[in-house]
């Protein structure tokens, strides 16, 4: 089996939605790597401090539905990857 390989880039897709998604996606580790557990314990973490950060911008301004961090893994990649959705009107991108 050929191993997988993160190749960078974007992509947009429209649908008619009352939400917009947008995921930041990065290259992670695989979960043989050393660095699996430090991965998944920074996405926790970083998922965490921005729950606590979401319900300032959800409950006060509306601006977003959702925040989070994860790190998937496999046996020869990985990702690492944050995502939020907002309202669609939301213009505002943080």
């Amino acid at each position: 089996m050929k191993k997988g390989v993160y190749q960078g880039g974007d992509a947009s897709l429209s649908k008619p939605l009352e939400q917009k998604h947008i995921v930041f996606g990065f290259e992670g580790v695989p979960i043989t790597d050393p660095r699996f557990y430090t991965i998944q314990c920074y996405a926790n973490l970083l998922g965490a401090a921005w729950r606590r950060a979401f319900f300032k911008v959800r409950e006060k301004r509306g601006l977003v539905y959702g925040i989070s961090a994860f790190a998937p893994s496999y046996r020869d990649t990985g990702l690492f990857c944050v995502h939020k959705h907002q309202p669609k009107f939301s213009q505002r991108y943080y």
